[in-house]
């Protein structure tokens, strides 16, 4: 539960500041810096939600 948390809170935030151009430019690049740590990341949770079944 609290592994799917950070990823929705990291939603939340990128649509709640979507009209801060600052905001926006400075996420873009703080997700191409850590693409990979991200990708893997949300793999992991892929397979975490489909082993847990919840979802």
């Amino acid at each position: 539960m609290e592994a799917a948390s950070i990823p929705s809170l990291l939603i939340r935030l990128c649509y709640s500041l979507e009209h801060s151009e600052m905001v926006t430019i400075a996420f873009l690049s703080f997700s191409l810096a850590n693409a990979s740590a991200f990708f893997f990341t949300i793999l992991g949770l892929r397979s975490w939600i489909c082993e847990d079944g919840d979802l």
